[in-house]
């Protein structure tokens, strides 16, 4: 028998299972009707911004009439559309309503279909990039990374709710392949793209600004320019007033927050200090962490990136899709070292994202997964460079692949 039966048995299951929380995700964004709440709130307000309203003036409208106050006064339209009703919305940037024009152009019920669609092919194109991440190490070693990749309870629920995470990742592993390539502007143009959800991009930067890769990171605040200035005009509203409806927006997702905020509420901190503190204390020691990792792979500075992008500020369970680097790069360390501290990073990693995420809401896991995770990160900054010869000590080579 192969000595690789290990890590094609492991593939198998993960295929497997990614096989199910795909389709169960893909038939509740595009099939059941009390699904796909999320994106029904994106929809609504890419409609008003269609019709020139800016939808943070509907839904302050709407929220301080239901709470007994006044609404703010202002000269512009802030009354609800009776089919749209409130957008919901909270902590969009202005840009994310000009990538918002593709993903929900089409009406109601027409882009749920439509929604599905682009999803599967960002699920292809994540598939392919964790494929080429391990093609080096043979087929096996290539199908254990993609279906690993693609095998992630957060994908199911991300897709069911019509979250925008697994979009997001597919244009991170895009950026990712780009750099690997050296197109920096390509790169980072994505990478801005990808910051229609800032709380999972934004960290994603600090690898550009690590390396000074000044390129990219002109390209991405190029596109934020270009596409806030577009919006700001058609919805007459000015770019103070936009940063802060977009924060007061986002300070709501506070009280849901499933990371290091709700950790800190139980323990009794929190508020905008403790907010903008977390925030300014991660990515600060991200950058200084990624300042020493500039002669590393593009992949492991992004497994830091992805790490600092889940503790700095709120999350919902369905973001742990962001984490997929981390586990690609230690799945890439594990094929390459073939040690058996590898592979129990690479697995306890895992366990932690295969699982349901309605196991992942509890304080308790929540915390253990927290601790995983940094783990994880912990062991990926011990890897050797991918140069160097592979080795093996403990567990038995895999044959190669053709």
């Amino acid at each position: 028998m192969q000595r690789g039966w290990p890590i094609a048995a492991l593939a198998c299951l993960l295929t497997v299972l990614a096989a199910v929380y795909l389709a169960r995700g893909l038939w509740n964004l595009a099939m059941d009707d009390p699904s796909a709440g999320d994106l029904r709130m994106r929809w609504s307000a890419q409609r008003y911004v269609f019709e020139r309203q800016n939808p943070y003036d509907v839904q302050a409208h709407v929220w301080t009439l239901q709470e007994g106050r006044e609404p703010p006064v202002t000269e512009r339209r802030v009354e609800p559309r009776s089919d749209l009703g409130a957008p919901g919305i909270v902590g969009d940037p202005p840009w994310a309503f000009v990538s918002g024009a593709l993903l929900f152009a089409p009406g109601w019920p027409a882009v749920r279909w439509t929604y599905a669609a682009l999803n599967l092919l960002a699920l292809g194109g994540i598939g392919r990039w964790a494929w080429k991440q391990g093609r080096p190490f043979g087929w096996r070693g290539a199908w254990l990374l993609s279906a690993s990749a693609l095998a992630l309870g957060a994908h199911s629920t991300t897709l069911g709710v019509g979250q925008t995470g697994t979009i997001v990742v597919a244009l991170l592993a895009a950026a990712l392949m780009l750099e690997e390539r050296g197109k920096s502007a390509g790169s980072g143009f994505l990478v801005g793209v990808a910051n229609l959800k800032v709380n999972v991009a934004a960290p994603f930067l600090l690898p550009f600004l690590a390396r000074r890769r000044v390129t990219a990171l002109g390209a991405a605040a190029a596109y934020w320019t270009v596409s806030s200035c577009l919006v700001w005009w058609w919805i007459e509203t000015d770019p103070v007033e936009c940063l802060r409806q977009m924060l007061w927006g986002a300070s709501i997702l506070e009280e849901a927050d499933a990371g290091v905020l709700s950790l800190l509420a139980r323990a009794g901190v929190g508020g905008p200090l403790a907010v903008a503190v977390l925030a300014g204390g991660t990515c600060c020691l991200g950058w200084w962490i990624l300042r020493r990792l500039v002669d590393r792979p593009p992949l492991v500075a992004f497994a830091v990136a992805c790490v600092v992008a889940r503790l700095w500020t709120y999350h919902r369970v369905y973001d742990n899709v962001l984490l997929v680097f981390l586990l690609v790069a230690l799945g890439v360390a594990f094929l390459r070292e073939r040690s058996a501290r590898y592979a129990c990073g690479f697995l306890a990693v895992g366990f932690s994202l295969w699982t349901p995420t309605r196991f992942a809401d509890g304080a308790g896991l929540a915390t253990v997964h927290l601790l995983i995770w940094l783990a994880g990160a912990t062991l990926l900054l011990r890897a050797k460079e991918a140069s160097a010869a592979p080795r093996r000590r403990t567990l038995a080579p895999l044959r190669a692949g053709p």
